[in-house]
């Protein structure tokens, strides 16, 4: 019961930006070993995030008899429902 008041109390006064500020420093932390840099700054720094994805949004209705005497049934052709995205974002 007492590790649960005094995790619950700290929660209280933890606000967002805290821990935003603390991870920020864990990451400049760890980037200062990594690079062997003792003044690395990640103030100093830019990030670049690279997100390549291939989506499929499957049909649901097509798969009905309704639709299977159809010429070019598209349930069977992915092409139509696949898609491809690339974005770079950058901070």
């Amino acid at each position: 019961m007492i590790v649960v008041s005094f995790v619950y109390c700290i929660g209280l006064y933890t606000n967002e930006e805290g821990i935003l500020l603390r991870t920020a420093d864990v990451v400049q932390a760890n980037m200062a070993k990594a690079t062997g840099n003792t003044e690395y700054r990640l103030s100093n720094s830019a990030v670049y995030v690279e997100i390549n994805a291939t989506i499929q949004v499957k049909p649901t209705l097509l798969a009905l008899p309704l639709f299977a005497d159809v010429e070019g049934n598209p349930s069977t052709n992915q092409k139509w429902y696949t898609f491809e995205y690339k974005s770079i974002k950058g901070y």
